[in-house]
């Protein structure tokens, strides 16, 4: 490839960005683990297990990331005047 298809190439690559739990609230400092879990059915006890690195249920992980979202969509309402 020439030096144009390389840029042009490097131009068009997407990232995706995929966490564990422990990284996720390491990594977003700004959500509180306690209060975010609030949001599911999840108990304290379960997220400092999954954030000492024990394996999450596929189904677990689906409602973590589904209440993520739904923090997203209601950060994204949020107009400040």
């Amino acid at each position: 490839m020439g030096d144009n298809e390389i840029a042009q190439a490097l131009r068009e690559t997407e990232f995706e960005y995929i966490y564990d739990v422990s990284a996720l609230f390491s990594l977003f400092k700004d959500i509180n683990a306690s209060q975010f879990i609030k949001r599911t059915t999840i108990s304290n006890e379960t997220l400092r297990q999954w954030r000492a690195g024990q394996k999450v249920p596929t189904n677990r992980l689906q409602e973590l990331e589904d209440a993520i979202h739904q923090l997203a969509e209601e950060l994204r309402t949020v107009q400040l005047r």
